[in-house]
């Protein structure tokens, strides 16, 4: 063995003298544990895993493990945990050897993943210079080309229940989250992932890791105020909240974050917690209710605010945005079916509108937190058009799947919620339409904004069919001037809510007239 050998083994635990040992993002642990517990979201059973170990490589595999769990993700150790074990179940071999590697890759496509896997895991533990992995094998896994994941399959397909949302599937999203929590149907947290996730297409860990202080604002020249997150990063190798990227946001999801967090702080604060701003200010915004409330008035509280113990685990980001959807009752128009919803697919959403609306591969980049151009070409090169021309017909065809309309239907004016008010009045530059049934201030554009509104009431004898042609010529003469379907599509969601509001006047009208029919003939 070599002095520099010699010296990395030294730096490294002895498989029989147990060390205390730190994770990336900062868990203890001692390398002797059955479990190592290396985030939130998860636990090495290195037991388990040395149990599957030959006998002559025991020794060696726990020391190595402890070098990757302390540099690398959870996420990666995981991905390498589950390639170690299928390489020992299903070569049977008592030694990493060419023969085996050999049988592994050809047995299927998962056993080619798990040797790509292994194979920088290998190169390591041969680099630190323990026994187990001899040369020539390293030198065969390095010749091999091994074929990789096929990226962006499902953003250049535009897979309708894998792939990126379409506009009407975002905007139907953002909208049943909002209308859902103004029902009562999810709670502000829920409102705040989903709007989060769907604003920034952040992976769900960076979400999780945030705290009460990286929600922001800056006054700029003139009085004009912005608003800010700080966005941990993830995946470049970093521990927990090691780097962040500001992420500007709209006065809206800022006020709906603030709302968030004053709801932890109320919360803490009722647990019985200690009211100190620079405390409050480290408290996780999306917190792992258990964790936090078995900690409140702990001395180790401040410790563990140094790590992501305290913090929601990703997974419930998944189980939110599922709330939100059943909630919702939302519905692709692409398949007719449940829309389907999870965080990957916000991410593919905001890579693909970047590089439709001709965004350069770095700002694409920036906007998904990679630190380099390198996966940014399957939004660049191949880029998709979700968007279609519209006319009358097909707005009236796509009414039950859109389900853009979220209001009632009143008789008129007198016979809505607040129709006695005057300034309740939604109304076109000639006429007038329906009426707003909320008490709040509104800054939504009206009438483009209320029909897709839980609080409109639209009026059954207004001339909804004169709102509708207006929409579809505006659209029409801006795929005119432009030739730009997307600028086009902005108020496609309000085109299918009015065409749905017609047909319902429609409808209703006809029941008012077979009702005077059956009446005449009582008569």
């Amino acid at each position: 063995m070599s002095a520099v050998q010699s010296t990395l083994q030294a730096l490294l635990p002895n498989g029989s003298k147990p060390i205390s040992c730190e994770s990336l993002i900062g868990h203890e642990f001692s390398s002797s544990d059955d479990v190592w517990k290396l985030s939130k979201d998860y636990s090495l059973n290195i037991d388990r895993l040395i149990g599957l170990t030959p006998e002559g490589l025991k020794a060696q595999l726990r020391d190595v493990m402890v070098f990757f769990c302390e540099r690398y993700s959870a996420g990666y150790v995981k991905s390498i945990n589950i390639a170690l074990i299928n390489y020992f179940r299903e070569t049977k071999s008592e030694s990493f050897n060419d023969v085996a590697f050999i049988n592994l890759r050809s047995s299927s496509r998962v056993g080619e993943q798990n040797v790509s896997t292994l194979r920088s895991f290998l190169r390591q533990w041969y680099k630190l210079g323990y026994d187990g992995v001899p040369r020539n094998l390293i030198d065969m896994l390095d010749s091999w080309r091994i074929k990789g994941n096929a990226r962006g399959e499902r953003v250049k397909r535009l897979d309708p229940t894998q792939g990126p949302f379409s506009d009407l599937e975002l905007e139907a999203f953002n909208d049943g989250a909002v209308a859902a929590y103004e029902t009562g149907g999810i709670d502000i947290e829920d409102l705040a992932i989903a709007l989060l996730i769907s604003n920034t297409g952040r992976r769900p860990v960076q979400l999780t890791h945030m705290k009460l202080c990286d929600i922001w604002s800056s006054e700029s020249e003139g009085s004009n105020v912005r608003y800010f997150l700080n966005i941990p990063r993830a995946k470049q190798g970093l521990g927990f909240r090691e780097a962040f990227r500001t992420f500007e946001i709209t006065k809206e999801l800022w006020a709906v974050l603030s709302a968030q967090k004053r709801s932890v702080e109320r919360w803490y604060i009722q647990l019985g917690g200690r009211i100190e701003q620079a405390l409050l200010a480290r408290l996780p915004l999306f917190p792992g209710r258990r964790a936090l409330e078995n900690k409140v008035g702990s001395p180790t509280l401040s410790v563990c605010l140094e790590t992501d113990e305290l913090h929601m685990r990703s997974g419930y980001i998944t189980q939110a945005l599922k709330r939100v959807g059943e909630a919702s009752e939302l519905y692709s128009h692409r398949t007719e079916e449940e829309l389907h919803i999870f965080a990957t697919r916000f991410r593919y959403t905001i890579g693909t509108r970047g590089a439709r609306e001709g965004l350069n591969r770095y700002v694409i980049a920036e906007l998904l937190d990679h630190s380099d151009i390198q996966h940014v070409d399957t939004y660049t090169l191949n880029v998709p058009e979700h968007v279609k021309r519209i006319d009358e017909a097909m707005a009236y065809q796509l009414i039950p799947i859109a389900q853009a309309f979220a209001g009632v239907l009143v008789k008129s004016e007198g016979d809505a919620l607040r129709g006695y008010d005057l300034n309740s009045r939604v109304r076109t530059s000639e006429f007038g339409c329906g009426t707003c049934g909320h008490h709040g201030f509104c800054g939504a554009l009206a009438p483009i904004a209320c029909y897709t509104c839980i609080h409109f009431q639209a009026w059954l004898d207004a001339p909804h069919e004169e709102v509708l042609r207006g929409l579809l010529a505006e659209r029409a003469d801006i795929v005119k001037l432009t030739g730009d379907l997307a600028i086009a599509a902005i108020n496609d969601r309000t085109i299918f809510a009015v065409a749905e509001v017609v047909k319902r006047c429609e409808a209703k009208r006809s029941e008012v007239n077979a009702d005077k029919v059956e009446g005449s003939k009582d008569d």
